[in-house]
């Protein structure tokens, strides 16, 4: 039986080749119609270059080693370790770790010890040491918008409340300062309270009574004097007094206090 040409051999010039082709199917008893073949022939080249790539990788294929362990390593050593073994590193992931120095490896795959080519990519994972924490400014917040604040960052402050002129209710002093690293996540903020303006009441016994009224003038306190009527011309002393020594006083409205003195021509002996 002999294959047909059909429109093939329309074109002499390029069926030669084609009746080659057709010569030898017949020799080994092959019916063909080359007008069906034909449409198909242009992949042939492409099949024998995908063939002939994979037959020589697998009999002449890069050698196969153990991958190197860079564990523990920094980074820049891991990646000189790696090019000396013609391997590519690739960082997939970055942990915060306070414990290790930053970009210490962590991981990597394929894991130590496994086969691997060269010219292939070692995926690893990296340490990063989690940025200082810094006090946030709280210099005249509430103590409700302190806790806001430090709240979103995690800290839990302690708050002291100081006599002091200053909002009340509001932070005039913080430590750390503002800006400043914060250790052992302690952050403390004085707030200001009223002034109480509560004073110790001291001892005048054996003050002269000149001195001790300078003192009890300037803060707006009154006084008098029992048992004798003073004297320009003499030096009279504090023999007693009242309120006593110690006494805890408010001075927030001083004009309505009043202290007794108790004088005499000797001073007495002071109660230190």
């Amino acid at each position: 039986m002999v294959a047909t040409t059909d429109n093939v051999e329309q074109n002499p010039a390029y069926c030669q080749p084609i009746h080659e082709f057709q010569y030898l199917l017949e020799h080994y008893g092959v019916i063909v119609k080359l007008s069906t073949l034909y449409p198909h022939l242009w992949i042939t080249p492409f099949v024998l270059f995908i063939s002939t790539y994979f037959a020589l990788h697998i009999l002449f294929g890069y050698p196969c080693f153990i991958t190197p362990d860079i564990t523990g390593m920094h980074l820049v050593e891991a990646t000189k370790l790696l090019s000396s073994y013609q391997l590519h590193p690739e960082i997939i992931q970055i942990k915060k770790d306070t414990g290790l120095p930053s970009a210490t490896v962590l991981h990597q795959r394929p894991q130590a010890g496994r086969l691997i080519k060269k010219n292939q990519t070692v995926y690893i994972v990296i340490s990063e040491k989690p940025s200082a924490e810094v006090a946030p400014s709280c210099i005249g917040l509430s103590i409700d918008q302190i806790r806001k604040t430090t709240q979103a960052i995690g800290l839990k402050p302690t708050f002291h409340t100081i006599s002091y002129s200053y909002p009340v209710g509001h932070c005039f002093g913080q430590w750390p300062s503002a800006g400043q690293p914060i250790k052992n996540r302690s952050l403390i903020c004085y707030i200001a309270q009223e002034k109480d303006n509560l004073v110790i009441f001291p001892n005048f016994k054996g003050k002269t009574l000149e001195s001790v009224v300078t003192i009890l003038t300037k803060y707006s306190i009154n006084h008098y004097q029992t048992d004798i009527a003073p004297e320009q011309s003499k030096t009279y002393y504090i023999i007693d007094q009242h309120p006593k020594a110690g006494t805890v006083l408010n001075l927030m409205e001083p004009e309505k206090l009043l202290v007794e003195l108790k004088i005499g021509l000797k001073p007495a002996k002071s109660l230190h």
